[in-house]
């Protein structure tokens, strides 16, 4: 079995497992014909673990999207979840690494197996691993990939990958992931027939434009409902119709409680006339620190600001992202 692990997010380079044996190769040295099995660096095929036996497989990757949404590395990000894998994992791509997978390993063909190195890795070790610069850790079932400086504020145990466990891999570790390739469609050479298919092709996309106009409605009725399937399995108790004055509640709730470490910016949110200006927030039980990211409308932000520096709060600004009609602006609090 042909395992090729890339090196870097460009897949140029990586290392081939083949007959228990390992060697450092470019991409392009690769033999067209080789079955291969690739392993993604985890920063552009990221593992996500996922379970919910109320949700249908279109909702759960709904749900992933939405949380994925929040993450800083890929806010900004048009997103593809591919999944799942074995029941459970799914595999979070953006649209930009998802072209960039398909047209560098289109040559093996319209049907490749994939992995995130994090996922394989720790599934192979069955445990916390460091591989080369990289450590690999799981949580509630997830898997993430930190670099090994991270190592010294880790309260895990960490083992070293053997390059010797590839040989446990197999394929149900590998995701599918089948692409149209029009190369392998239409052969101009040897093919008559190409020339009126790729005519008859542009027809149809044709008439499929048209037909889109009529299937807007739809698919948004489409959205409508998967966010209510949503919502139903989080708040089964609670009528759809009421959703968004229930979840402001939970949040107005949560952020006012004396039994949460989010209680001191509780001030800060006051200052702000509108709570979707809060575009992000999040406390990690282990550190002490709060990120806060306000996205503020160009009208109100010396209101705010002012307010915020008139506080007597450990705040600390770390960063301002300018737009045409808002800034983003990213606050570290101290949550003690």
């Amino acid at each position: 079995m042909n395992i090729f692990i890339f090196k870097d997010r460009n897949l140029e380079e990586g290392i081939l497992f083949n007959n228990n044996k390992t060697s450092s190769l470019k991409l392009s040295e690769i033999d067209n014909n080789y079955e291969v099995l690739f392993v993604l660096p985890n920063e552009m095929f990221s593992h996500r673990y996922f379970t919910n036996e109320k949700l249908k497989v279109k909702d759960i990757k709904s749900v992933i999207i939405n949380e994925e949404s929040f993450n800083l590395n890929k806010a900004n990000e048009r997103l593809k979840v591919l999944g799942p894998l074995n029941k459970h994992n799914f595999f979070v791509v953006t649209v930009e690494d998802e072209k960039i997978i398909t047209s560098r390993l289109s040559r093996f063909g319209s049907s490749l197996k994939l992995a995130s190195d994090a996922f394989l890795f720790v599934a192979l070790m069955k445990q916390n691993c460091q591989y080369k610069e990289f450590i690999y850790l799981k949580e509630n079932e997830t898997v993430y990939k930190v670099h090994k400086k991270m190592l010294s504020v880790i309260d895990e145990s960490v083992t070293d990958f053997s390059e010797m466990a590839l040989k446990k891999a197999n394929q149900s570790l590998f995701y599918e992931h089948k692409f149209f390739d029009i190369s392998n469609t239409f052969n101009f050479a040897t093919n008559k027939l190409a020339y009126y298919s790729l005519l008859l092709c542009f027809l149809i996309l044709n008439f499929l434009g048209f037909l889109n106009l009529f299937m807007t409605n739809s698919n948004i009725n489409e959205i409508e409902k998967s966010k209510q399937k949503v919502f139903s399995a989080n708040f089964p108790n609670i009528e759809f119709q009421f959703a968004d004055n229930y979840l402001q509640t939970i949040k107005n709730n949560y952020l006012k409680s004396s039994n949460n470490t989010l209680a001191k910016i509780g001030i800060i949110l006051e200052s702000i006339p509108n709570l979707e200006y809060i575009k992000y927030f999040k406390h990690n039980n282990n550190d002490s620190k709060i990120v806060l990211i306000l996205s503020i409308p160009n009208a109100e932000l010396e209101i705010v600001e002012n307010y915020l520096q008139n506080k007597n709060i450990p705040l600390m600004l770390i960063s301002k992202e300018s737009f045409q009609d808002y800034i983003n602006i990213t606050y570290e609090i101290n949550a003690n």
